[in-house]
């Protein structure tokens, strides 16, 4: 069995910082400067309300659609159960 070692842990004077990110202080990136404009415009700040369904129309559409699936694999299911049984 291998010899179990213990790693040096650097100073916390040597340890890097952590960047902090909120919605108040845009993440600094390069980019092109129309990537920025867009990155800006898209930007919430914090207690701004968002509208949900415009911004996750998409989700809607697939919880719809696995619903539907669903329960229509439950009705074979039953149908099945009662053929079989």
């Amino acid at each position: 069995m291998a010899k179990k070692t213990r790693k040096s842990q650097r100073p916390r004077a040597q340890r890097r910082p952590v960047p902090q990110t909120t919605f108040d202080r845009p993440v600094k990136a390069a980019a092109a400067p129309a990537q920025k404009e867009a990155a800006a415009a898209t930007a919430y700040k914090r207690g701004q309300a968002v509208d949900f369904k415009q911004e996750y129309h998409y989700v809607l559409k697939d919880l719809r659609r696995l619903g539907i699936i669903a329960a229509v694999m439950l009705v074979v299911l039953v149908v099945l159960s009662l053929l079989l049984a």
